[in-house]
C-alpha cells in the first residue's frame, strides 16, 4: 500500500474469499473491475460504520440501564424504610442506648465528661465571686460596701443620739423645746384672738439682758390692749419653782411686761413641782408638748395670763362681773390641779379604771367652760 501527497492510494489486494471472488469475476480485467472493487469497498465501509454505530448505541443503552438497575437497587438496598441501610443506621443512632445516645453521654456524663469539666470551670469562676473572705470577689466588694454603709449609718446615728442627748441636758434642749414646742403652740393660740407674738430670747431687752423668750402682746381692741405676758420656756431640771419665778421676775422687767408665764417643758421638769402654779401676776405651768391632753393646761395658763392683764390694766371701776371672772381664776387654778391628779392617777394604773378617766374628761370639759366664762367675761368689759 502506497499513498501520495493527494491523499490518493495505491492498494494491491491478493481476495482469497470466494465470494468476493467470484463477484469481480464478473466485471471485466482492468478499470470496470476496479471500479466495482471501489464502489463495493464504499458500500462496505459504509456498511461497517453504521453497523458500529448501532454496536456502540446498544452498548451505551445496555450500559446506562444497568447502571441504572445497579443504582435503583443500590438506592433500595440503602433508603428502603424498613430494610434500608440508611433507616437502620438512623436507628442504631436514636435508639434508647443507640450511637447518638452514647455520644452525648459521653459529653455530659462523669467527671471528666467535656460538659463537667467545662461547667466545673466557669462554676468555679463563679463561686470565686462569692467568696466573702475574698476582698476583690464580687460579695466580698459587696460585704465591704455594705460594711462602709453601715458605718457610716452607725457613725450619723451616734452622732444623731448624740446630740440628742447632748441637747437634752444642755440648753440647746430648752430652745428645742422652746422653737418647736411653746412658740408653735402660742402662735396658734394667738391666730385666733389676733394678738402679736415676738421671739425676743435672741435680743437684749430694757435691764441689757436676754431675759424672756417670748412676748406676748395683746391686740388693739382687746380691753387690756397692749398688755405684755412675757413667756419662759425651759426643758432643764435643775430648774426649782423659785427658780423660774425669779427669772420670770427679771423677764417681765427685762421686757416690760405686767404677766409672766413660764413653760417646764415635763420630760424634764422635776417631780415636786405642780403642773399649774401662779404667784401674783407670774404663772407656772408642767407642759408636755407629745401629749395633747397637756394642751388644755397650756392654753388655761395663757387664759390666765390674759385674765391677769386685764385685771393689771383696767380700775375696779366699770368691770364687768370682776368677781364672776375672779372665781374662773380661781377654779381654773383647782381645776388644773384636780386635773393633774385623776390623769395621773390614772396613768399609775394603766388606764384599767373607765370611771376616772371619765372623771377626768368631764373635769377637763369644766375647765374649758370655766376658760370660756373667763373669756367672756373679759370680752364683756370692751
Amino acid at each position: 500500500m502506497t499513498t501520495n501527497g493527494n491523499d490518493n492510494m495505491e492498494l494491491h489486494l491478493c481476495i482469497s474469499d470466494t465470494d468476493l471472488c467470484e463477484e469481480l469475476k464478473k466485471h471485466e480485467e482492468g478499470e470496470d473491475r476496479d471500479a466495482f472493487a471501489i464502489r463495493a469497498m464504499r458500500i462496505g465501509i459504509i456498511a461497517i460504520r453504521h453497523a458500529q454505530g448501532q454496536i456502540y448505541a446498544e452498548k451505551i443503552r445496555g450500559e446506562g440501564n444497568r447502571i441504572m438497575e445497579k443504582t435503583e437497587s443500590t438506592l433500595t438496598n440503602y433508603l428502603d424504610p424498613d430494610k434500608g441501610k440508611f433507616h437502620q443506621q438512623i436507628q442504631q443512632l436514636i435508639k434508647k442506648d443507640g450511637e447518638l445516645e452514647k455520644a452525648i453521654l459521653r459529653q455530659i456524663e462523669g467527671s471528666d465528661s467535656p460538659l463537667n469539666q467545662t461547667l466545673a470551670k466557669w462554676i468555679g469562676e463563679i463561686l470565686k465571686e462569692f467568696k466573702p473572705d475574698d476582698k476583690d470577689s464580687a460579695l466580698g466588694r459587696l460585704g465591704k460596701k455594705l460594711q462602709e454603709k453601715h458605718n457610716e449609718f452607725i457613725e450619723k446615728l451616734d452622732q444623731r443620739i448624740g446630740s440628742k442627748k447632748a441637747a437634752q441636758n444642755t440648753t440647746k434642749g430648752g430652745i428645742d423645746f422652746e422653737k418647736e414646742g411653746v412658740l408653735k403652740f402660742i402662735h396658734k393660740w394667738s391666730q385666733k384672738a389676733n394678738h402679736t407674738v415676738t421671739h425676743t430670747g435672741n435680743k437684749l431687752g430694757l435691764e441689757r439682758t436676754r431675759k424672756g423668750d417670748l412676748v406676748i402682746k395683746l391686740e388693739p381692741e382687746h380691753a387690756a390692749a397692749g398688755c405684755k405676758i412675757v413667756v419662759e420656756a425651759k426643758a432643764d431640771k435643775t430648774y426649782t419653782l423659785d427658780k423660774a419665778l425669779k427669772e420670770l421676775e427679771e423677764a417681765r422687767k427685762n421686757r416690760g411686761a405686767e404677766v409672766g408665764l413660764f413653760v417646764f417643758d415635763k420630760n424634764k421638769a422635776t417631780d415636786d413641782l405642780d403642773r399649774f402654779t401662779r404667784r401674783g401676776n407670774d404663772i407656772v405651768i408642767v407642759w408636755n408638748a407629745e401629749d395633747y391632753n397637756n394642751d388644755v393646761v397650756f392654753e388655761a395658763g395663757l387664759s390666765l395670763a390674759v385674765a391677769l392683764c386685764v385685771k393689771a390694766k383696767t380700775p375696779s371701776k366699770g368691770i364687768a362681773d370682776r368677781e364672776a371672772m375672779d372665781n374662773a381664776i380661781s377654779k381654773i387654778e383647782n381645776e388644773v390641779k384636780r386635773l393633774e391628779e385623776i390623769t395621773q392617777s390614772a396613768n399609775n394604773i394603766k388606764k384599767t379604771s373607765d370611771n376616772i378617766l371619765k372623771k377626768a374628761e368631764e373635769m377637763r370639759r369644766d375647765l374649758e367652760k370655766q376658760i370660756r366664762i373667763l373669756k367672756e367675761n373679759i370680752d364683756g368689759i370692751r
